[in-house]
């Protein structure tokens, strides 16, 4: 089985440098303790982008990127689509969230992966995604889910 951590988070956190480190640093240790040969995300600034750059700079760890142009990219470079449906007809507030059920399905789908949902959480953040996609995989007993929430004093 390859152990895969799939990270959600909150684009809030780029706010302060303090939310930026603090984030950073539970990235760091959440790829300490799963030891994980993958990293999924969903391509955002903020936490996403974070986990990819720690990815990167550790070497090692395969990135895949579902990115909101309907395409899954492996290290940069597209590798397939996730989706075949039509942005205007899911709607652009419904659409994130639809990428988030996708990527999350991807790697419950896959027998060969062992999936780790790891979320980091601003609550000063106008919005939830993050919540969303923990709860997607909170009753599944194949997922370790958890969620971190990043100190209100990094907020300003």
């Amino acid at each position: 089985m390859t152990r895969v951590l799939v990270i959600t988070g909150s684009r809030a956190v780029l706010d302060t440098n303090a939310a930026r480190e603090h984030t950073r640093c539970r990235i760091h240790t959440a790829i300490d303790v799963i030891k994980p040969r993958a990293l999924v995300h969903g391509g955002a600034p903020g936490v996403d982008a974070i986990a990819d750059a720690v990815a990167r700079e550790r070497g090692g760890i395969v990135r895949a990127r579902f990115d909101l142009d309907g395409w899954r990219y492996r290290d940069d470079a597209r590798a397939a689509r996730w989706t075949d449906e039509a942005r205007a007809a899911i709607g652009p507030k419904r659409w994130p969230l639809h990428r988030n059920d996708c990527m999350v399905g991807y790697c419950l789908a896959r027998p060969d992966l062992e999936p780790f949902l790891y979320g980091i959480f601003a609550p000063w953040s106008r919005t939830h995604g993050c919540l969303y996609t923990a709860r997607l995989t909170a009753c599944d007993a194949r997922v370790l889910t958890w969620v971190d929430e990043v100190p209100m004093e990094y907020a300003s």
